[in-house]
């Protein structure tokens, strides 16, 4: 092996950024937006870490798309990245960790008080999604492995497109109303204090209710596979999921438990 080429893949190795971006795409191909999401950083940063990640030999375009008049990309790992790599950067990934890292790390980890204020949220891609998404990054780095926590904000009728997760999904409704679906299920309501479970690769959609807005709580890991632009839910589609959940399983409307206290 060319000693030089080894030390500049070791030198494209030592940023946390590439680990990260190296950890993620050992699990699944993504694009350059895919890994900004996923790292709550620039898709510009990212996409010059990756090029030096592509540089070194560790990753290759493994399919090319064009999205109106973008040429998006998707990378993958190369066979370069063997089991000595993937277990250097396992300790990043999540749910990984070595023996007592956890109270090793504690120290350098305190307990912390996030409050509404303090996320700061930005207008989702609409590449993928219907209307208005806000979302903010509430915890994306934890010590010893761990989910990804996004505060969501859906305006009245917006919704995802078709997509699913490579390690599932958790959301938990705080506020307004809105709805999920599952491919080939019908469509059900949700509103606060439901938890969704969606399991990993599941294709799903989900978003606010015509009438009014959604608020969750988002807790995942890995890179979320969305359809392609040509996959969004159509108005008719959802308007009928709607309908559907509001009719319930028996065909009667399908009203809500009154809360606690009500």
């Amino acid at each position: 092996m060319d000693p030089d080429a080894s030390v500049a893949r070791l030198a494209a190795l030592g940023h946390p950024l590439r680990a990260r971006i190296l950890a993620a795409l050992t699990r699944q191909p993504a694009t350059i937006a895919d890994l900004a999401r996923a790292t709550a950083r620039p898709p510009g940063t990212v996409a010059h870490h990756v090029g030096r990640l592509e540089r070194a030999g560790f990753l290759e375009v493994v399919r090319v798309r064009r999205v109106r008049a973008v040429v998006e990309r998707t990378y993958g790992v190369t066979a370069l990245v063997d089991d000595y790599v993937r277990q250097a950067i396992g300790s990043s990934a999540p749910g990984v960790a070595e023996p007592g890292a956890r109270t090793r790390d504690a120290r350098r980890w305190p307990m912390q008080l996030i409050r509404p204020g303090d996320v700061p949220a930005e207008r989702s891609d609409p590449m993928h999604f219907t209307g208005g998404i806000w979302a903010g990054l509430v915890l994306d780095e934890w010590p010893h492995g761990g989910p990804k926590i996004m505060w969501c904000h859906w305006d009245p009728g917006s919704r995802t497109t078709w997509h699913r997760h490579p390690r599932g999904q958790i959301l938990h409704v705080t506020d307004g109303s809105g709805l999920v679906q599952v491919r080939g299920e019908r469509a059900r309501r949700l509103g606060p204090g439901d938890v969704v479970y969606a399991a990993p690769e599941e294709e799903h959609w989900h978003g606010a209710a015509p009438d009014n807005v959604l608020v969750y709580l988002s807790i995942m890991e890995g890179v979320t596979t969305f359809g392609s632009p040509e996959e969004r839910v159509p108005d008719e589609v959802y308007l009928a999921g709607f309908r559907e959940a509001e009719a319930g399983p028996t065909g009667r409307s399908a009203a809500r438990p009154a809360a606690r206290g009500d």
